[in-house]
């Protein structure tokens, strides 16, 4: 038999092996938990600067569009094409839309050629001409 000391040593060591398993165990669980919050936080912080540089972007694109729609080179275009102004010395010549497409045909080296045939007589040249 052993005597009273030794179960109370005996006991002690036990719990005290459990006390500190236990102890380890609690430790892992939190700085477990702490490293996957860190991660998180990190992951946080990259989308954020990716979103910060991508509103940077935008911000100066919208900076040049404002100093563009400022510049007198802009402001007199609109003038001219949205209040039909001109500028001093300058006459305005309107012609009228045929001539335009005309013009357009002629610079691009096809001639107008109106066709006078019917509906029908363009669909038959289109199936069985072709």
């Amino acid at each position: 038999m052993k005597h009273p000391g030794q179960w109370r040593e005996t006991i002690s060591t036990r719990m005290f092996s459990v006390m500190v398993g236990l102890g380890i165990i609690v430790l892992g669980v939190a700085l477990t938990k702490e490293l996957v919050r860190k991660i998180q936080i990190h992951t946080q912080i990259q989308e954020l600067e990716t979103e910060i540089s991508t509103l940077e972007a935008h911000n100066v694109e919208l900076n040049d569009m404002l100093t563009y729609f400022n510049s007198s080179s802009f402001q007199e275009k609109e003038a001219r094409t949205k209040l039909g102004l001109v500028a001093p010395g300058e006459t305005v010549a309107v012609l009228p839309k045929t001539a335009d497409t005309d013009a357009a045909a002629a610079v691009n080296g096809a001639a107008v050629t109106q066709s006078e045939d019917n509906n029908p007589k363009k669909w038959q040249d289109y199936f069985f001409k072709h």
